[in-house]
C-alpha cells in the first residue's frame, strides 16, 4: 500500500497526513493491546478508539465509560512506562517507538534500539529490571532506581 511504498508504518502515515494525532494513534495502540492481551474484547477496543477520535475524549476516561476497570490499564510494570517513569525515555520517543512496534509487529525493545533511541544493552537491562518486578523480587521504585542507575553508564546513542 501507500505506507509500504513511502518505507513508512502505517501509524506514522496517518499521524503525517492528519487524519490522527500522536496522542490519538498511541491511544488506538493501547487499546489495541488490551485486546490482544484479552484483557478486552475487539468491539470494546474499537468503541474506545472510535469515542477518542470522534469526540476527543482522553483514554482513561474512553476506558472508563466503556467499563474497563482501572488495573487493567494501569500496568506499571510496561516496560514503556518503566523507561519513562525513569525518565530514560521521553513520552514523545515511547509514542513514535510504540507505533513502528505496533504496525511492525515487532517487540517494543526492538524499534527503540532500530530506531536508535536506546542501546541495546540499556534495553536489555530494562528488560531484567521489568522481569525482576514482575517476579516480585524488586519493587516499583527500586527498579526505576536500578533504571537511573543504569543511564549513568552513557546508555544512550550519542546526541552527535
Amino acid at each position: 500500500g501507500y505506507a509500504h511504498s513511502l518505507g513508512m508504518p502505517v501509524g506514522q502515515v496517518l499521524v503525517a497526513s492528519g487524519f490522527l494525532t500522536k496522542d490519538e494513534m498511541l491511544s488506538a495502540i493501547q487499546a489495541q493491546s488490551l485486546f490482544l492481551s484479552g484483557k478486552i474484547t475487539q468491539d470494546t477496543a474499537v468503541r474506545i478508539v472510535k469515542e477518542i477520535v470522534d469526540e476527543g475524549v482522553s483514554l482513561p476516561n474512553a476506558l472508563q465509560t466503556a467499563g474497563v476497570e482501572p488495573a487493567l490499564f494501569a500496568a506499571r510494570d510496561r516496560l514503556g512506562e518503566l523507561l519513562v517513569a525513569s525518565e530514560l525515555l521521553s513520552e514523545e520517543n515511547l509514542a513514535e517507538a510504540l507505533i513502528a512496534s505496533a504496525e511492525l509487529s515487532s517487540p517494543l525493545g526492538h524499534s527503540l534500539v532500530k530506531m536508535q533511541i536506546l542501546r541495546p544493552d540499556l534495553v536489555v537491562a530494562a528488560l531484567t529490571v521489568q522481569k525482576q518486578l514482575r517476579l516480585r523480587e524488586i519493587s516499583y521504585e527500586e527498579a526505576l532506581e536500578r533504571l537511573k542507575a543504569a543511564m549513568k553508564f552513557r546508555q544512550f546513542y550519542p546526541a552527535d
